[in-house]
């Protein structure tokens, strides 16, 4: 007697959802977490992934992150999200401005009545009195070829209040990629990187809050060269009301065995003031002006053209440049802040135990009310903590 097949092939009844039409959340500014219904009997499954501008993505410890696969039933139903997961979610800023389109893979064994249903919707807000500001970190220089393994932001908000960050990275071609939400960069090649925040409240009388306490980026330099992996861990302090003397940094680590721990102090001056600055004149076609001074703070510019102000514009950071288009023959005139060249100054150490290392840059009676620390380790040892002080 001959067996053809076999009595424990389980035969599903499965259906794949790809919605056309999106949770649009273009002129949103919160998305607090999902609201899930539906039932999912036992024996029966729900997995979600998101496609968002043409790509796909997932959860993954509750970062949203590129989704590897190809987004057919076989692997949504393996890799996706289940609702548990996304019920824990409380604060999903990656959607916010962005168009969502929800995958969803449903199964059921064959003899069941009954499939799986879901009803997925998301906790959005926004608000017509809301008061923004932009704020931009240090290019940071990674390497020639660097690879990018994690970025990591540990921000604290309040009430209303809203922190998004964004980053951007120069490619080996010396161009800068667009703004985009800030964990879709790991896993790619670059040569320097720059974070920018959208802090959104809606009031100005301090009952909402939001800051960004720090960001790390984890990078390896190209592996043809035996460079070890090297991690940055930026943050920075602000607002200062009198000159800093000295900053100091105390870093928390397992045991180094051997392996290098670097710290530098970038020497931020105050910020400069340019008044009535002329660039030329309009073309009547899009065109790019260069504004004369480097890191001009992009929430202070405010341009004039033919003696009216002009907000149509695209201001690129990193080259100083302005891209607009205007009426031909027009006079150009912006005022804004800007602060001077970035100053990587390398920290002296102050004291090393097994577990804890402390360095110091006395700053020599230089006008500093803003700095940004800097720590390299060589040899991925963990970094448990730090902390940026100064004395005044």
């Amino acid at each position: 007697m001959k067996n053809y097949g076999s009595s424990s092939y389980k035969f599903l009844k499965r259906g794949l959802i790809k919605s056309l039409a999106p949770f649009d959340l273009t002129y949103e500014t919160n998305c607090r977490g999902f609201e899930i219904g539906g039932t999912e009997p036992p024996g029966t499954m729900r997995r979600i992934i998101f496609k968002i501008e043409d790509a796909l993505y997932r959860f993954v410890n509750g970062i949203l992150d590129p989704y590897p696969y190809r987004g057919e039933f076989e692997d949504v139903m393996e890799y996706g999200n289940t609702v548990g997961e996304l019920l824990e979610l409380e604060n999903i800023p990656a959607f916010v401005n962005k168009k969502v389109y929800p995958i969803i893979a449903l199964s059921a064994p064959f003899d069941f009545e009954v499939m799986p249903k879901i009803k997925l919707a998301l906790k959005v807000s926004s608000y017509n009195d809301v008061y923004t500001r932009l704020s931009y970190s240090p290019i940071f220089e990674l390497a020639e070829n660097a690879r990018i393994v994690k970025l990591t932001e540990r921000q604290t908000t309040e009430n209303n209040a809203t922190a998004v960050t964004s980053a951007r990275v120069r490619k080996i071609s010396g161009e800068w990629s667009d703004w985009d939400y800030y964990t879709l960069f790991e896993g790619q090649v670059a040569q320097a990187i720059q974070f920018r925040t959208n802090f959104v409240v809606t009031t100005l009388d301090g009952t909402d809050a939001a800051s960004i306490d720090s960001l790390k980026i984890e990078y390896v330099e190209d592996s043809n060269k035996n460079a070890a992996n090297v991690r940055t861990f930026y943050t920075k302090t602000e607002n200062y009301s009198a000159d800093l003397k000295t900053c100091y940094l105390l870093v928390k680590h397992e045991p180094l065995k051997g392996r290098e721990l670097k710290a530098w102090v970038n020497l931020n001056m105050e910020t400069k003031r340019a008044e009535n600055v002329i660039l030329g004149q309009t073309a009547g076609i899009e065109q790019t002006i260069y504004l004369p001074d480097r890191y001009v703070a992009q929430d202070t510019l405010h341009l004039e053209i033919g003696g009216l102000p002009f907000f149509d514009y695209e201001l690129d950071t990193g080259i100083s440049s302005l891209k607009l288009t205007a009426s031909a023959g027009l006079e150009i005139v912006a005022s804004y802040e800007y602060y001077a060249a970035e100053n990587w100054q390398m920290m002296t150490l102050d004291f090393s135990e097994l577990e804890k290392t402390r360095f110091k840059y006395r700053t020599l009676g230089d006008t500093l009310r803003e700095v940004s620390g800097r720590i390299e380790v060589e040899g991925g040892a963990e970094v448990f903590g730090y902390v940026l002080g100064v004395s005044c």
